[in-house]
């Protein structure tokens, strides 16, 4: 297989590491995560229902537990990278999960249309080729479900170190992923901002291993907070959307690609 089609092993070990070692710290993350990424589904989805559902690049399985306590997602299923994180899933009391898969990353191992729905929440960002995995989601799902970290800001290219060590080898912003996702033929149907709650603010600085003063971080983090808040008070609606949230949801229907053309002469 061409190695443009799978993910980097040396990637698939270090998730493998990851959920190998999964510390408890990490899970009560994940479980903390997971009730704002069903919130934010809810949001966008409104009145749909789903028979089947898939999540793609599915982690430990906090999400699909907790969507499974909706009746909104009929039978679950996962995709995962990992075999570690595989596992964990299937230890999970999740009545309605189905199947279990790991994959190469790119090529998902289900037929065409197999699901009324596919998930898959901050994991575009970590991927190498965004495309090859959005076309596979297409050909799975008649719906879709994304989510993504808001991480661009001015500059942030000096911010490389921190973006890499969390993964995340692409930023967007709502209107780049947009872009990406009608330029490969996905219409959006509802979309969502959201910012990370502060009590999850409050975990992470907490919980964190670096030699700070954490009381002084909480205090920097309720000042950034009030300054978010300000500025969407005075700065435009297109800013605020573009810069002023930390989470990205939508909701999709996958029509058919785009031509792409290049007739330069007809456009000047």
């Amino acid at each position: 297989m061409d190695n443009i089609t799978q993910a980097d092993t040396s990637i698939v070990k270090v998730y493998d590491h990851h959920y190998a070692s999964n510390s408890s710290v990490e899970k009560e993350w994940t479980e903390l995560g997971s009730y704002s990424r069903l919130y934010n589904t809810l949001k966008v989805i409104k009145d749909h229902k789903f028979d089947s559902t898939i999540d793609v690049g599915a982690g430990d399985g906090m999400v699909l537990q907790r969507l499974s306590q909706s009746e909104k997602f009929g039978n679950l299923n996962a995709v995962e990278i990992s075999e570690a994180a595989g596992e964990t899933i299937k230890s999970l009391p999740i009545p309605q999960l189905k199947e279990v898969k790991t994959f190469d990353g790119y090529n998902i191992p289900f037929q065409s249309n197999a699901f009324d729905l596919a998930t898959c929440y901050h994991v575009i960002e970590h991927v190498e080729h965004p495309r090859l995995l959005l076309r596979e989601i297409a050909r799975i799902s008649r719906y879709q479900v994304f989510e993504i970290p808001l991480d661009y800001r001015p500059n942030i290219d000096l911010n490389i170190d921190r973006l890499m060590d969390y993964g995340h080898i692409s930023v967007y912003t709502p209107s780049l992923f947009r872009f990406l996702l009608k330029s490969e033929g996905f219409s959006i149907i509802s979309e969502h901002l959201s910012n990370t709650s502060w009590q999850a603010q409050k975990f992470m600085i907490t919980h964190s291993q670096k030699s700070i003063n954490k009381e002084l971080r909480l205090f920097k983090a309720q000042l950034s907070n009030l300054k978010r808040t300000l500025v969407r008070l005075f700065a435009s609606k297109q800013y605020n959307q573009e810069f002023s949230y930390n989470s990205y949801t939508c909701f999709c229907e996958f029509n058919a690609k785009p031509e792409i053309g290049y007739d330069q002469r007809n456009l000047w």
